[in-house]
């Protein structure tokens, strides 16, 4: 990540991260930049801008009145101006209302089907275990990626599953639109690509151990989407033909992504993104940097003054929490041992 006041540098306790070069005065600009891939989600998909995540509820309202709608499904704007910048941007030629409509329509054949026969097959996976392993993992992707695309699964999607299928369609969306070229970013945003993306950490090991009933999921979300957009939207069907671009997906959201929280009180999570180049900074219990969302955009500014050569840091949790707690969280759900300074002492 190119920056004249702090560059990428391998870290004392391994891995990477980002060190200032100079000085940088407090309330500096970083960095600004947009998600990658991102979700609202389902039960605020009325109640929340598609383009700029405002909450209509900050507004004292209940929803927005701006729609765009498709085959049946719609995305909400809280104003005409978002919709357009949408419609440029990731509705290039239709493709994510098309994604959109076409999970929604894969939901109500599935309850069709499961209502009038019990034709369904079950997944094959592992037993969930915390000693899986990379080749039982890449096997059962692979035997997922041989399942008939029109295949019923025995077991519905629920909630999250759901959401995730639409956080995963807006990334292969977004793949899509860079390789053609029609997708970029505004002067003022750091352009994340797909190839900064899979430099995040990969997490599928890890995280399928921590929780093991994840690898059916995944499986799960990515047979329902594939048989989605591959009959509806079939020019994303070389991103579906194999299990890669939402392997990827699911292993780099896992421990990077943002929660999407309503601006006033930063109580409500509305939904996720990933935004890559915020994912460079890592986590300290006494952070120097703060992040500030500005609509779609994250924006990142120094916190305090900060000396050449220091790590730049935010918080990935509340670091209100005693240590212990901030410990578990961390463990739990970013897959390390917090060894800042604040905790050492603590």
């Amino acid at each position: 990540m190119a920056n004249s006041c702090f560059e990428q540098r391998t870290t004392a306790y391994g891995g990477r991260g980002l060190f200032t070069t100079t000085l940088i005065p407090k309330d500096t600009l970083l960095l600004t930049t947009l998600p990658y891939a991102s979700v609202v989600y389902r039960r605020y998909r009325k109640e929340v801008c598609a383009q700029c995540f405002s909450y209509a509820y900050e507004f004292n309202r209940n929803n927005w009145k701006v729609k765009h709608d498709f085959d049946g499904t719609a995305s909400y704007f809280c104003t005409e101006s978002c919709k357009d910048v949408w419609q440029s941007t990731m509705n290039v030629d239709n493709l994510m209302a098309m994604a959109n409509a076409a999970l929604d329509r894969q939901e109500r054949i599935g309850q069709k089907l499961r209502r009038v026969n019990d034709s369904r097959t079950a997944l094959s996976v592992p037993e969930p275990t915390t000693a899986i392993t990379n080749a039982e993992i890449d096997s059962a992707w692979k035997e997922a990626e041989g399942r008939s695309i029109s295949q019923v699964l025995k077991d519905p999607l629920d909630e999250l599953e759901l959401d995730t299928a639409r956080f995963l369609a807006s990334g292969i969306v977004r793949r899509h639109l860079e390789a053609t070229g029609t997708n970029s970013s505004p002067e003022n945003c750091t352009a994340d690509t797909w190839s900064s993306f899979l430099q995040l950490q990969d997490n599928e090991l890890v995280y399928t151990r921590a929780k093991p009933y994840a690898l059916a999921s995944h499986l799960r979300v990515y047979l329902f989407l594939r048989s989605a957009l591959w009959f509806y939207v079939p020019i994303l069907r070389p991103l579906l033909e194999t299990s890669g671009t939402v392997r990827a997906l699911l292993a780099r959201d896992q421990g990077n992504a943002f929660g999407i929280f309503e601006i006033e009180g930063d109580s409500e999570m509305l939904g996720y993104a990933v935004y890559n180049s915020g994912s460079y900074f890592n986590h300290d219990c006494s952070p120097n940097v703060r992040k500030d969302r500005q609509g779609r955009s994250m924006a990142f500014y120094t916190s305090r003054e900060i000396q050449p050569n220091e790590e730049l840091c935010i918080n990935y949790i509340d670091i209100e929490d005693d240590a212990s707690a901030r410990q578990e969280a961390l463990a739990q759900n970013w897959f390390f041992d917090c060894a800042c300074v604040r905790c050492g002492l603590e």
